[in-house]
């Protein structure tokens, strides 16, 4: 797993270009929402914890991309953002997901932002995340 947001969002800071509205869509969803609860360092750590673990399999397994991983990726997000509202963050933050029934985009902008952040890097068919009871994928 790479996340090269996590890059680019620390060189903008190290030029003095400092956000002060974050959004993002999938992985930008999730290295957005951090960045704007001021998580980025942790989600950092947890990165280099699953490219270690990666790079130390001989091989991919399904069970390495099967619900238990998925079930694992969610847990750090969980455990730092927990029941953190997107209204009470520091930074204006939003995340698109889409409407499984209809296909309309759905700008994220208000609730818990672990919510947010699942339904915008959730794959259809998995349908992980709801919010304000629609099914929604990334």
């Amino acid at each position: 797993m790479d996340l090269a947001h996590i890059g680019i969002v620390r060189t903008l800071i190290a030029h003095g270009i400092v956000p002060n509205v974050v959004v993002g869509t999938s992985i930008g969803a999730v290295v957005g929402g951090a960045y704007a609860a001021g998580h980025l360092d942790q989600l950092e750590g947890w990165r280099a914890a699953c490219n270690r673990e990666i790079s130390s399999a001989t091989s991919i397994s399904a069970s390495m991309v099967g619900p238990d991983r998925r079930r694992q990726a969610r847990g750090p997000a969980r455990s730092r953002h927990g029941n953190t509202l997107i209204e009470e963050l520091p930074l204006k933050f939003a995340t698109v997901a889409t409407e499984v029934r209809t296909g309309h985009e759905i700008w994220l902008t208000h609730g818990r932002i672990v919510d947010a952040m699942r339904a915008s890097y959730a794959l259809a068919r998995d349908l992980l995340a709801g919010h304000g009871g629609r099914p929604l994928a990334g």
